[in-house]
């Protein structure tokens, strides 16, 4: 599974986002919502993943505090770098 991802990435870099996107919908679709959450914040969908964030908080919170403070982490650190890139593409 590595691997392939590496060559997607390497041979089609615009298709892994929109691929990431289509898993996360999935997962939605079938009540994998961590796996969504990943796959929506891999996919740059910080949206997204703060929808299945809300819609699973009762789970993730029987899950414990340190699952959700990492996927809180993941989704802040995800919508920071977005608002970077954004920046610098304005100042060009």
């Amino acid at each position: 599974g590595d691997w392939l991802r590496h060559e997607l990435a390497l041979r089609e870099p615009a298709t892994v986002p929109e691929l990431h996107l289509r898993a996360a919908r999935w997962h939605q679709e079938h009540h994998s919502y961590l796996r969504g959450i990943d796959h929506a914040l891999a996919a740059e969908d910080v949206g997204l993943a703060a929808d299945l964030i809300e819609e699973h908080i009762e789970e993730l919170a029987d899950n414990g505090k340190e699952l959700i403070s990492g996927k809180v982490d993941k989704a802040s650190r995800a919508i920071a770098i977005n608002l970077a890139e954004k920046f610098q593409k304005a100042k060009k």
